[in-house]
C-alpha cells in the first residue's frame, strides 16, 4: 500500500508525536521499527520473539505419550509371552507323552482297554479320529466304538492333573452288550477312589447303533438313536437317554423308538421309560419301566408293560395280524402287562399284555371262513369283517415260540359275540377254540331255517355255536361249514329255496 493512500506525504513532528500518543497499545507496529523500503513503501519491522524453554502443557502430552508407548510395549511383550508359553502347552499337547497321559487318564475313567487314533489339541479343545474302548469279561459292557470324536475341554485341564469340560460329542458310534461272564475282571485296572480324572457334564453319541447278545445273532438291535450319557444327573447318578432309533428284538415286529431313560443305581439298571411306536403310525405307543438286573443272569428281568392306542397287529404280528386289527389300550389285570426276559439274552422275551379297544378304535375280525358263511346266511354284510368296541376285552402272550390270545371277549350287542383262545405256532399253524353267538333276533329272521339248528345253545341274549380253529395264518379254517351242511342235510330245506340243502349251502358260500 502506497503513503498517499493511507497517510500524508507530509507531517509536522508534533503531529507525528501526536499520532504515537493515540496508537491503540495493541498495534503491532509498537512492537517494532517503522522502516521505507526503496519503492518508497513503509512498513514496521517486528523483533522476533523467543520461545519460552519451559511449557507444561507440551510436556505433559509428551510424558503421556512415552507412558502409552512403554504400555503398548510392554502389553506387546505379555501377549508374545502368552503366545510362546500357549503355542509350548499346545505342542506339548500334541506330542506323544502327552496323549499317553490322556490315555492313561481315560482308563483310569472308564475301566476299559483304551486304543486312540488322530489324536490332537488345539485352542478350542479337542479331537480325535476315532477312540474304541474294550471292557474285561466280566462287565456287562463289551466295546465301544466312536468316531469323530470332539471335547469342549476347558483350558485349565491342558495343564492340570485331570479333564474337565462341558461335553464330549461323536458323530457315529457302536456300543455292544453282553453276559458278564462270572469270576472276570469287571475293569481293566481299579478305578480310583477319589474324583476321576476325566469328567464331563455329557458325552453324547449323533448317531449310534447298540448290540446286545452274540454278534452273529443278537438278542437285542437298536440301530440309528442319539445317545447321551449324564455321569451325574439331579440325584447324582449316571443317566443315559436315547431319542429315536429302530429297535429290533429276536422273533419279533421292528419297533421305532421315540425315546428313553435309563438310570443306573449301582449294579442295577433302572428303566424309567422306554417309549416305542410302530414303524408307520405315530398315534398309540408301548411303553416299558421297571429294573434290571445285569449282574445276576440266572434270575429273570420283568418290566412293567403299558399299551396306549397301540395297533394290535403290531404286537401280534403280520401272521395274526390277518385276523384281528385295531387300536388297543392295555387294561389292570393281576399277573399281566409285563415283560418278561433274563440278561442272557438267549431264551428271548415273553410278553403277556391285558388288552381293550382304544376309545377311539375298534377292533375287527377277518379271514376265518365262519364270517363268510354268516353273511350270506343272515344277508348282513357286517358279518364279512365284523367290529366290536367297548364291551371286548383279551390278553396276549407273546412268547418266542408261540403267540397266543385267551380270555377272548368280543360283544357287539343286538348282532354278534366271541368268546375262546387262539394260538399260533412257530410252525405258523393255527390251532383254538371259539364260541360265535348271534343275537336271537337275527337268527328268527334269518332267511335260512338251518342256522337256528346250528346255534342250539340260548344264553345271554345269543343263540351259541362252539368251533374248532385251524389251518395256518394265511389259511385259517373252522368247521362251521361242517356243522351247517349238516344242520341242513337233518332238516327241511329254507323256505322258497328249490332243490337239496347241499344246492341251499353251496348258494350260501359261494363267492359273489
Amino acid at each position: 500500500m502506497s503513503a498517499g493512500q493511507s497517510e500524508p506525504e507530509k507531517y509536522s513532528i508534533d503531529e507525528m508525536m501526536e499520532r504515537l500518543k493515540t496508537r491503540p497499545s495493541g498495534d503491532p507496529s509498537t512492537g517494532g521499527e517503522l522502516v521505507v523500503r526503496d519503492d518508497g513503501t513503509q512498513m514496521i519491522r517486528v523483533r522476533k520473539r523467543k520461545r519460552r524453554s519451559h511449557q507444561p502443557k507440551k510436556e505433559q502430552a509428551l510424558k503421556e505419550r512415552r507412558t502409552r508407548a512403554i504400555q503398548i510395549v510392554a502389553i506387546i511383550t505379555l501377549i508374545g509371552a502368552i503366545a510362546i508359553t500357549l503355542g509350548a502347552i499346545f505342542v506339548y499337547a500334541n506330542s506323544a507323552p502327552y496323549r499317553n497321559g490322556i490315555i492313561a487318564k481315560i482308563t483310569a475313567s472308564s475301566g476299559a482297554r483304551v486304543d486312540l487314533r488322530q489324536f490332537r489339541v488345539n485352542p478350542f479343545g479337542a479331537n480325535a479320529e476315532a477312540i474304541t474302548f474294550a471292557w474285561p469279561d466280566g462287565n456287562t459292557l463289551k466295546s465301544l466304538s466312536l468316531r469323530g470324536v470332539g471335547a469342549d475341554v476347558a483350558f485349565a485341564s491342558f495343564i492340570g492333573k485331570s479333564w474337565r469340560g462341558e461335553e464330549i460329542l461323536a458323530r457315529e458310534g457302536e456300543l455292544t452288550l453282553g453276559l458278564p461272564e462270572e469270576g472276570s475282571n469287571l475293569v481293566a485296572q481299579p478305578l480310583p477312589e477319589g474324583g476321576i480324572p476325566i469328567e464331563f457334564g455329557r458325552m453324547a453319541v449323533g448317531k449310534l447303533n447298540i448290540t446286545l447278545g452274540k454278534p452273529g445273532q443278537p438278542a437285542l438291535r437298536l440301530t440309528g438313536t442319539e445317545g447321551s450319557l449324564y455321569p451325574r444327573n439331579a440325584s447324582g447318578r449316571p443317566q443315559i437317554r436315547l431319542n429315536r432309533g429302530e429297535l429290533k428284538m429276536a422273533e419279533w415286529p421292528a419297533f421305532r423308538l421315540d425315546r428313553a431313560l435309563i438310570e443306573f443305581r449301582g449294579s442295577l439298571t433302572d428303566v424309567v421309560g422306554i417309549r416305542l411306536f410302530d414303524p408307520d403310525d405315530d398315534l398309540g405307543y408301548f411303553e416299558l419301566s421297571g429294573t434290571i438286573d445285569p449282574y445276576n443272569p440266572q434270575t429273570d428281568s420283568t418290566l412293567k408293560a403299558r399299551l396306549d392306542s397301540f395297533p394290535i397287529q403290531t404286537v401280534l404280528g403280520p401272521e395274526l395280524g390277518r385276523i384281528l386289527s385295531g387300536r388297543i389300550d392295555s387294561r389292570e389285570v393281576a399277573e399281566a402287562n409285563y415283560l418278561n426276559f433274563n440278561t442272557r439274552g438267549d431264551e428271548g422275551a415273553d410278553l403277556v399284555i391285558a388288552f381293550r379297544p382304544s376309545l377311539s378304535s375298534q377292533i375287527q375280525w377277518s379271514s376265518l371262513p365262519v364270517f363268510t358263511v354268516l353273511a350270506r346266511g343272515l344277508a348282513d354284510e357286517w358279518f364279512q369283517t365284523p367290529v366290536f368296541a367297548d364291551d371286548s376285552t383279551g390278553i396276549i402272550h407273546r412268547g418266542v415260540s408261540t403267540i397266543r390270545l385267551t380270555d377272548l371277549s368280543f360283544t357287539n350287542k343286538g348282532r354278534m359275540a366271541i368268546r375262546g383262545d387262539l394260538t399260533l405256532n412257530t410252525d405258523q399253524t393255527l390251532r383254538g377254540t371259539l364260541r360265535i353267538g348271534i343275537a336271537e333276533a337275527m337268527i328268527a329272521s334269518s332267511p335260512s331255517e338251518a342256522l337256528s339248528r346250528v346255534f342250539p345253545e340260548i344264553s345271554e341274549g345269543f343263540r351259541w355255536v362252539e368251533l374248532t380253529i385251524g389251518g395256518s395264518s394265511t389259511r385259517p379254517t373252522d368247521n362251521f361249514s361242517q356243522l351247517y351242511e349238516a344242520a341242513m342235510s337233518t332238516g327241511k330245506a329254507a323256505p322258497g329255496t328249490p332243490g337239496n340243502a347241499t344246492d341251499d349251502f353251496e348258494d350260501l358260500t359261494r363267492p359273489r
